[in-house]
């Protein structure tokens, strides 16, 4: 980031580049008159709301909305259900009542939904095409025992409801029992469901509106299983279900299979591991949900059921993780979203975590692990940092840079030094740094984030050395953008005291251009006493032998064998930032994690 282009040597490397517990869950300080604010998880322990109240959303499943969670669930009284709950939350812990939002049919006896019917296992799905969020579920007729097993289907406009009965019916003939829904990546909806008095599990595509059930059904499996639990992972598809022993609970099954209408095969391994896996921990499985903004991070989600009184329940959230391509559930008493970091994929390679940031709070990142630069610092860049434009939500940071003026605090007119020269600030970002805070000399450095490659836009993700001044400090960028380009830079000491850079620079348009940037990539670096490399998406873009970078001032002094803190920024304009006039703002750095490893 230090005025690169104008200064100092410029040296190229050459490469190939190829486009249950006591207690309740972990609280904090009382925030509501009610009770405290859950940060964290504690699995089989009672769970309340924000009204103080047990949350009664049995056999359910999530849907994610407009930054937040909605948590639809049976309304479960002692034995029988009233309706179908719906909670929201927008970190997973803490969740408010927002409605019934639908309700068994009290005023007409013939409707399939009369008061005293069975819903089970709802789910909610929203239709893109047609605007509406649409929920199934599983539906015993009053009076009828288990005997109708059908699907029943309702819909409205908006997501707490409420929601309006369409009707039930029989997929294609087949009897519907336990159930899930899933939408694949290119909008497609399936059900999940047990048929044939639970023998076979079937799946069957729905109609582009989500209310009807298509004619492309097909049997999975005959293996007695319920309560099906689907995810994607990769271009894979994982089946978690449980065998059919009423209430009490047994042993999970997980499938794998790389199209959802098969074959599905049974892999070796119970997904569940450790004391109590024979019983999934005493529950069973009702769905499976991506953290939002997290990469490979899964919540698999079970009832504890209580038949004695199915209302007090408990809910049974552990995270799963992948493990060579297998998804395993350990249990864990209490937990929060960290413990994604503590998936360690590099345990293979002797790497252990010793450092992450997950970003899983909201509010301003963790005062413990950074630091923030301010005002103008480096590059006659435009922007005023400042510590506000840095927050984290649901899982993921941000650093929103803003096009805002306001006068510069430190103007001084005629002033020789452009921080001070300039009466106004035109633009406030964030610069984000771990100096004093934390400092590794080798290991696996990951960041997994979403960059803006619009006009005049300069993200960064680098390093420094803790001792001597900038350049002799060394330099590592292991993520910049600007001007059309990705660059993968190292700096150290050069001749006449100015900057040697080791440089090399990719075009935007030959990685994708903007459909490239929509998404979130993953930066690395490698470094250790040999060498530096540097990563995206595990294509290599730089590797630098160690030795070549000592110093070029005769002190012997070499930067990469020190320690080096890391910054994370996004700055505007300036010496190489281009010109930002034409961009609309905000501009958005977003970053999902930051993890350091190092060898054991």
């Amino acid at each position: 980031m230090y005025k690169k282009g104008m200064h100092g040597t410029v040296v190229f490397s050459l490469l190939l580049f190829v486009v249950p517990v006591t207690g309740c869950f972990a609280r904090q300080s009382a925030k509501s008159p009610v009770h405290e604010r859950y940060n964290g998880f504690n699995p089989g322990q009672s769970w309340y709301d924000d009204r103080g109240e047990v949350i009664n959303a049995h056999g359910g499943g999530l849907l994610y909305s407009g930054n937040t969670y909605y948590w639809f669930g049976e309304r479960r009284g002692r034995q029988g259900t009233s309706g179908v709950n719906v909670y929201s939350s927008q970190d997973l812990y803490n969740w408010k009542y927002e409605a019934l939002a639908l309700q068994t049919d009290s005023a007409n006896e013939a409707s399939d939904i009369a008061t005293g019917c069975v819903m089970e296992r709802p789910k909610v799905i929203y239709n893109a095409k047609t605007g509406k969020y649409v929920m199934w579920f599983h539906l015993e007729l009053k009076g009828k025992g288990y005997s109708a097993a059908r699907a029943g289907v309702a819909v409205s406009d908006r997501v707490t409801g409420p929601y309006k009965f369409v009707g039930s019916f029989r997929p294609n003939g087949n009897m519907s029992r336990d159930m899930t829904l899933f939408v694949d990546d290119d909008g497609a909806a399936w059900q999940v469901y047990s048929s044939k008095e639970n023998y076979d599990l079937r799946i069957v595509r729905l109609t582009d509106d989500y209310l009807q059930p298509t004619t492309e059904d097909k049997l999975l499996f005959s293996a007695h299983r319920e309560a099906p639990a689907l995810f994607k992972y990769r271009q894979a598809y994982y089946l978690i279900t449980s065998g059919c022993t009423g209430w009490a609970p047994n042993k999970a099954t997980v499938h794998k299979a790389t199209s959802l209408t098969g074959p599905w095969t049974k892999m070796d391994h119970n997904p569940m591991t450790g004391a109590g896996a024979d019983s999934t921990f005493g529950a069973q499985s009702t769905y499976i949900q991506p953290v939002a903004g997290k990469s490979d991070a899964f919540i698999f989600m079970a009832d504890k059921w209580n038949p004695h009184d199915l209302r007090d329940s408990r809910y049974l959230w552990l995270p799963l993780h992948m493990r060579d391509e297998q998804p395993v559930v350990e249990f864990i008493p209490a937990w929060d979203l960290n413990q994604f970091a503590k998936n360690n994929p590099y345990e293979k390679e002797g790497y252990q975590l010793v450092w992450a940031d997950e970003f899983n709070r909201d509010g301003q990142p963790d005062a413990g692990k950074w630091r923030y630069e301010e005002g103008f610092v480096r590059n006659e860049e435009f922007q005023w940092y400042q510590p506000q434009n840095a927050s984290c939500r649901n899982g993921q940071l941000t650093i929103e840079a803003k096009r805002e003026q306001k006068a510069n605090p430190n103007y001084t007119a005629g002033d020789k030094d452009w921080r001070k020269n300039r009466p106004a600030i035109d633009f406030t970002s964030s610069c984000m740094l771990t100096e004093g805070r934390a400092s590794w000399l080798y290991g696996r450095f990951e960041l997994r984030a979403r960059i803006d490659i619009r006009n005049g836009i300069w993200p960064a993700w680098w390093t420094l050395g803790i001792s001597k001044p900038w350049p002799a400090n060394g330099e590592i960028d292991i993520m910049e953008y600007y001007r059309g380009k990705l660059l993968a830079n190292i700096a150290c000491l050069g001749n006449n005291n100015r900057p040697e850079w080791y440089s090399n620079t990719f075009n935007m348009d030959s990685l994708g251009g903007s459909t490239w940037a929509g998404k979130f990539h993953v930066w690395r670096m490698d470094w250790t006493a040999n060498e530096i490399a540097l990563y995206v998406d595990n294509v290599l873009l730089n590797k630098v032998r160690v030795e070549a970078l000592t110093n070029k001032d005769g002190s012997g002094f070499n930067p990469f064998k020190q320690p080096h803190y890391m910054l994370l920024n996004l700055a505007i304009g300036g010496q190489n930032g281009g010109d930002p006039a034409q961009t609309s703002f905000p501009s958005l750095f977003e970053v999902d994690y930051v993890r350091v490893y190092q060898k054991k």
